[in-house]
């Protein structure tokens, strides 16, 4: 093999890490974002909060780091995917 296909081979491998890393992060934080819904409407007595509604603003306003967590890790994630089939297409 020559030392240009390993090394591309080598940068496809850590692409591929990267993004695998960027959707467990991804996914702990919906899972995090997922728990703080759960432990707001526990703690405010709602089960079921209407989009829009009053309750639906409390609940955004109190979980802000969390969606904002998640809003970041899925930015990441698409970059990270962007960068994999990049390489994977031959880029560099």
């Amino acid at each position: 093999m020559d030392i240009s296909k390993l090394i591309a081979a080598l940068k496809l491998a850590e692409a591929a890490r990267k993004y695998a890393d960027a959707v467990c992060q991804r996914e702990q934080a919906q899972r995090a974002l997922d728990t703080a819904y759960f432990k707001w409407k526990c703690d405010n007595r709602v089960g079921y909060v209407e989009r829009n509604s009053i309750d639906w603003d409390h609940m955004m306003a109190d979980t802000g780091d969390e969606y904002r967590a998640v809003r970041n890790a899925k930015r990441r994630e698409a970059y990270r995917r962007d960068a994999l089939v990049k390489l994977a297409k031959g880029g560099a």
